[in-house]
């Protein structure tokens, strides 16, 4: 389907989930920008409304990650949609709230909670 290198990425229901593999700070931004690329083109795909970030076996992100995570949320907030995060380390939490992102985006503790933030449940 793709040629991720830096997220896993699956879909239930309406929503996008992103797990990524780790930060990609220290990845090619050209790499980088190839699988956003493709994963605003998956979001593109009909009925996908959302975006979940998984954060489950990722420690720790930069701004790299931050930067990757506002340009997808832009893309489904022009459509109607929602970005969620999940799975937060406490350095993650800190840094999400730290750049105020927390304002923008619904933080669950478990992937079930992000996804029902994002349907508005």
């Amino acid at each position: 389907m793709s040629a991720l290198r830096f997220f896993t990425v699956e879909t239930a229901e309406d929503v996008l989930v992103v797990a990524p593999l780790g930060d990609v700070a220290d990845a090619d931004n050209e790499a980088v920008q190839a699988n956003v690329t493709e994963l605003l083109a998956m979001l593109a795909a009909p009925g996908l409304r959302h975006v979940v970030f998984d954060f489950r076996s990722v420690p720790y992100f930069g701004s790299a990650m931050l930067e990757t995570m506002l340009t997808l949320w832009r893309d489904v907030r022009s459509r109607g949609g929602r970005l969620a995060v999940c799975n937060l380390s406490e350095a993650e939490r800190e840094l999400i709230a730290t750049v105020k992102f927390d304002t923008l985006w619904p933080i669950g503790a478990t992937r079930e909670d992000a996804l029902a933030a994002v349907r508005g449940r």
